[in-house]
């Protein structure tokens, strides 16, 4: 019997935890616009004049101190946690405030970027993950069906190195290269440019290795690595 290949632990860890990552985004995206949703349900209108900037260099994060007045004519000096580079001092803003703690500031234009950031950017980080973790699957699948349905072709290995031009956390798989008589009688050049393992001892020039053919397209193999 055929063994089953599953999609390996590796691919389906790194896709896998782009899309987890990313939805968590989306997630705190929508948790961020129904937190202040309910913040200007309650708040109130004012007119903020931006009088300086607030560096954080902990972080590297700038924050706007605005000042404004409410209806009763007091005055007030609240740090906004919005920050564009087309603000300037002495420019007009509308905030909200809330009434119970006027230091308590928001401005709709901050808040729909911050939403959209984090929805932007989870969006991606889960479409990579879904993306890639569905190729993946579609790979594993035209696999197991070339292990149950393909002609097996006793290969010999001509060369393997590193493929440089695929990186992941400094680690490159092995780019085998290896021929063999094909079903159809003809030598053929078989290559797989992605096999993952750090002791390979197996894949080495004049190694026999199995390649597991289409009987209907010699270009659609499978190498066992």
């Amino acid at each position: 019997m055929n063994k089953i290949l599953k999609p390996s632990s590796f691919a389906t860890i790194f896709f896998g935890g782009f899309f987890l990552f990313g939805l968590i985004f989306v997630c705190c995206s929508f948790g961020i616009k129904w937190h202040n949703e309910q913040f200007y349900e309650t708040a109130l209108p004012a007119t903020g004049t931006i009088i300086n900037f607030k560096y954080d260099n902990s972080d590297d994060s700038k924050s706007t101190i605005v000042s404004f007045q409410t209806p009763d004519n007091k005055q007030y000096e609240a740090e906004l946690n919005y920050y564009s580079s087309s603000m300037r001092i002495g420019d007009k803003m509308e905030i909200f405030y809330e009434p119970m703690n006027p230091l308590v500031v928001k401005s709709k234009e901050g808040d729909t970027f911050i939403f959209v950031l984090f929805l932007g950017l989870g969006s991606i980080f889960a479409l990579v993950g879904l993306v890639g973790g569905v190729i993946v699957i579609r790979r594993k699948v035209s696999d197991n069906w070339l292990l149950r349905n393909g002609t097996m072709v006793k290969a010999t290995i001509a060369d393997v190195s590193l493929n440089t031009t695929i990186s992941v956390n400094e680690r490159h798989p092995y780019r085998v290269v290896c021929t063999g008589k094909g079903p159809d009688g003809k030598e053929h050049t078989y290559i797989a440019n992605s096999i993952w393992g750090d002791n390979l001892t197996d894949l080495r020039p004049g190694a026999r290795i199995n390649v597991y053919v289409s009987p209907k397209n010699p270009d659609h193999y499978f190498i066992e690595g």
